[in-house]
Formats: C-alpha cells, sequence, structure tokens
C-alpha cells in the first residue's frame, strides 16, 4: 500500500473522530470548558481536537467518554453501542434481581413494571433530583 494512501487513510480516520468528538460534546449539553475542567486540559484543546488540527491521546480520548457518557470502542471507531450499558441489578417478575447490561431507560422501564413500591419511590425521587438540576442548568446558562 502506498505512502500516500496510508496517509489518506490515516486524516480521514482523525476528521471521523473529530466529528464524533464535536457530536458527542454537542448531546452531552456541557460547555467545552466544564468537559475540559473534568478532563483536565485546557478547553482549547477541545476546540483544536473538534477542529481537526490534533489529536487527542487516548488517556483524554478515554475521559472524555467517561465524562460523556460514550462507549470509548465507538469515540475511537464509530463502532459498536455508542452510550454505555451499566450492569445493574433489575427486578424480574419473580421479584429476584438479576445483574446484566442495561441501560437506565430499561432499567426504570423494568423497576415500574416489576420493582416494589419503595423501589419505585427511589427511581421517581432520583429523577425529580436529575430534573431539578437540569432545570438549575438550564437557568445557569441562560444568565
Amino acid at each position: 500500500m502506498s505512502t500516500q494512501k496510508t496517509s489518506q487513510q490515516a486524516e480521514k480516520m482523525t476528521e471521523e473522530l473529530a466529528a464524533r468528538l464535536s457530536e458527542v460534546i454537542l448531546e452531552s449539553g456541557l460547555r467545552q470548558s466544564d468537559i475540559a475542567g473534568q478532563i483536565g486540559c485546557d478547553a482549547s484543546y477541545i476546540t483544536r481536537w473538534k477542529n481537526n488540527k490534533y489529536r487527542p491521546s487516548k488517556i483524554y480520548l478515554s475521559r472524555i467518554a467517561e465524562v460523556t457518557n460514550v462507549n470509548l470502542d465507538w469515540l475511537l471507531t464509530g463502532e459498536g453501542d455508542k452510550k454505555v450499558v451499566a450492569a445493574v441489578s433489575t427486578p424480574t417478575p419473580s421479584g429476584q434481581s438479576s445483574m446484566g447490561s442495561v441501560t437506565v431507560e430499561q432499567q426504570v422501564t423494568e423497576i415500574l413494571k416489576f420493582g416494589t413500591d419503595r423501589q419505585i419511590e427511589e427511581v421517581i425521587g432520583k429523577i425529580g433530583r436529575i430534573y431539578n438540576q437540569l432545570m438549575e442548568k438550564i437557568k445557569f446558562d441562560k444568565n
């Protein structure tokens, strides 16, 4: 394979990575400066990565994936599940718990279907707290 073709493939992969970075940062709802603070870099680095000026190290990509709740393999390659799924204990119709990889939405659905009143109340309380945090963030961002 020619050096020029290899270089073009590497450039295309870097462009695709930059596009995925831009996408997950936008979808996260976080400001670049917030993400930068959480991953330990200057916000200008993120701008350079998104604009395909520089390629971030795998350490920074791993931190971005963690902060934005995105699968690192998807961020690197564009393949596989985009969002991270967590191993959680969910109630089953028999009342027993089972461990498995499920999304938060699946977990909530299962708890609403098969959970005890206490489990449902806990989920509603968590959702309420998340809602309040999001509303505060929206108010803060508008100011």
